[in-house]
């Protein structure tokens, strides 16, 4: 299996002909603890690719799909996005060159420009799974992850701005987060990051009680 360990997992959805696109957004995805599978380069030839396409499918946690105007003429991609929608998968629409239709005509799509910022793309994009209830808990499981192992200050700083933006967060969670400050420097002696993780724990804690 083609997932890095701990990370969120997003199946990315795509044609033959966007391959380097899928390449450079998987790339920038990993800079947000996001493992992206990219069928084109993470079936190892030697395995039956279509029983590992599937066991991805089973084991992620949202699908992208890269909707390029060739997408609907895979004889694959519209699988891929029925058995997300099928599955209840959080599906994030990119539009590029082609908008939402069939099962997710109903998605607004996230627009990706002719030449994207790739790391831009990245970073809305884990901004969407950290906001949604579908994904919320698996990416703030990813993100506390890095927290609990974080080599610098800068890393500490970042796992909270996205911690901060998930409005779920389970209490074995919240302890751990609150545990990173007694066993990682890195969070402690890191400018304001003991008092966010402060405010984040009791924030979440109110709304469970109430």
């Amino acid at each position: 299996m083609s997932w890095k360990p701990d990370y969120f997992r997003l199946f990315l959805s795509h044609v033959a002909t966007q391959k380097g696109v899928a390449h450079e957004l998987k790339q920038d995805l990993e800079c947000f603890n996001i493992s992206c599978f990219v069928a084109h380069e993470d079936i190892e030839p030697t395995r039956e690719w279509q029983d590992e396409i599937e066991e991805s499918l089973r084991t992620m946690d949202a699908l992208a799909a890269l909707l390029s105007p060739d997408f609907h003429k895979s004889n694959w991609t519209d699988q891929e996005v029925g058995f997300a929608v099928g599955t209840g998968r959080l599906i994030i629409p990119l539009r590029f060159g082609l908008d939402p239709y069939g099962f997710i005509a109903k998605y607004q799509g996230f627009p990706l420009a002719q030449v994207p910022n790739f790391f831009a793309v990245a970073k809305d994009i884990a901004k969407i799974l950290a906001r949604h209830g579908r994904t919320s808990v698996p990416f703030a499981r990813a993100i506390v992850k890095e927290l609990e192992g974080a080599g610098s200050y800068r890393t500490s700083k970042e796992c909270m701005s996205h911690l901060e933006e998930c409005p779920v967060l389970d209490e074995e969670l919240l302890q751990r987060i609150e545990a990173s400050i007694q066993n990682n420097k890195e969070v402690r002696n890191a400018v304001s990051v003991p008092e966010r993780i402060q405010s984040l724990t009791q924030r979440h804690r109110h709304v469970g009680s109430a």
